[in-house]
């Protein structure tokens, strides 16, 4: 089974050359990268350090910052191999163990879907999760452990972080949900749509290394990232029909109206300035 593997990349100048690094021991599996309205330098610090790596492509969004669905589905619609292991660059790959257990998965399922892969952090442990059929799905170090490293199990819902997309998925259902721009649930909604279409979902432990004070890829953006998360989460119950946790109105009118204003703005951009992603 061949992979790809997709970064997106929003001011990461101070771990790029760490993150070359490690694909450099990737053995040629191809790489593609999405500089997405980087303003700090990652760009510049990239090109001097790409020699390191083989078989990558790299594209530079100099417009304004599309964000996190925008950027996946950009990398989703590149990538030539049976699957494409999406990877925030908030994370960085220890070794290449991840690809032997994403191909354990798949060949021991021909139904498997979307894996996701964690290295014992704890954020998806979140109370907002419980409610899900298949929770809790964290493999926390610090909580109630369900998974050994190399171990994985089925779960309805799993999550970028990084997540393996497999070519027969999107030919299937399509890509991300850029309806929930400009993230936040658009990880679930696909695993939702995933599962509807007869595919098993896994959720796998890999080590991975991160640091929460890295910041998730937005996470230098000054946008209203509490009232996006509950507007997406509303958006996504009505989909489904899941009842999640009770949202007061007032706060959840206030959530969707600054969504709204923020999408419009996004329009307002796209109409402004044509975006081009130049390859380079």
């Amino acid at each position: 089974m061949d992979f790809t593997i997709g970064y997106t990349v929003f001011n990461k100048a101070h771990l790029i050359e760490k993150i070359v690094e490690s694909l450099s021991r990737m053995h040629g599996i191809p790489l593609i990268f999405l500089f997405d309205g980087c303003t700090d330098g990652s760009v510049e610090i990239f090109l001097k350090h790409r020699d390191a790596l083989d078989n990558c492509r790299a594209f530079v969004n100099n417009g304004y910052d599309r964000f996190e669905i925008c950027s996946n589905n950009f990398i989703l619609k590149q990538f030539e191999t049976d699957c494409c292991m999406l990877i925030q660059d908030d994370l960085i790959l220890k070794n290449s163990e991840i690809f032997k257990l994403a191909e354990k998965v798949y060949e021991n399922d021909p139904c498997a879907g979307l894996v996701g892969f964690k290295d014992g952090y704890e954020m998806e442990i979140a109370d907002v999760y419980k409610n899900f059929i298949s929770a809790p799905w964290s493999t926390s170090k610090y909580r109630d452990n369900i998974l050994k490293k190399g171990e994985y199990c089925e779960r309805t819902y799993v999550n970028r972080g990084p997540l393996c997309v497999p070519k027969a998925v999107i030919s299937s259902i399509g890509y991300l949900d850029e309806g929930f721009y400009p993230l936040f649930w658009d990880d679930n909604d696909y695993s939702k749509r995933s599962s509807k279409a007869g595919f098993n979902n896994y959720i796998a432990y890999s080590e991975i290394e991160t640091d929460i004070s890295w910041g998730a890829t937005r996470g230098a953006s000054k946008i209203p990232y509490r009232a996006i998360y509950l507007s997406n989460k509303y958006k996504f119950s009505k989909k489904w029909g899941i009842t999640l946790q009770s949202i007061s109105k007032r706060l959840l009118l206030q959530s969707i109206l600054k969504s709204k204003i923020m999408k419009v703005r996004k329009r307002v951009k796209e109409l402004k300035n044509k975006v081009v992603f130049d390859e380079v």
